[in-house]
């Protein structure tokens, strides 16, 4: 099977940047040789997702670093905190210390 975009997904990057659309792709293209050539030397299913996976977590990485490169995007991190005083919702969970950083803990 070789690597394609579905019409529902090809009409969903439209309006991304080229390079996020280029990273996609060699990901794509990647990630599919990798799984066909691991399933073919007759590695579990479960190494073939594992090694899928991070595959897959480097190319968001990239993409997440071609984002943040771009000039736009401090603009639109300004908006967001305008819209969002509190911070990210994690925060709030954590209860705004981090594990060990509290009096309590240090003994």
């Amino acid at each position: 099977m070789q690597p394609r975009v579905s019409r529902k997904l090809h009409d969903r990057v439209e309006g991304l940047p080229a390079a996020v659309r280029d990273i996609a792709w060699k990901g794509q293209r990647r990630m599919c040789r990798r799984c066909h050539r691991l399933a073919a030397a007759g590695k579990p299913e479960v190494v073939v997702t594992t090694a899928i996976a991070r595959e897959m977590a480097g190319f968001i990485w990239a993409i997440a670093r071609t984002e943040a490169a771009d000039p736009a995007r401090p603009a639109a991190r300004a908006a967001w905190k305008d819209a969002h005083p509190s911070g990210p919702p994690m925060r709030k969970a954590w209860g705004g210390t981090r594990r060990g950083s509290d009096e309590a803990s240090r003994v």
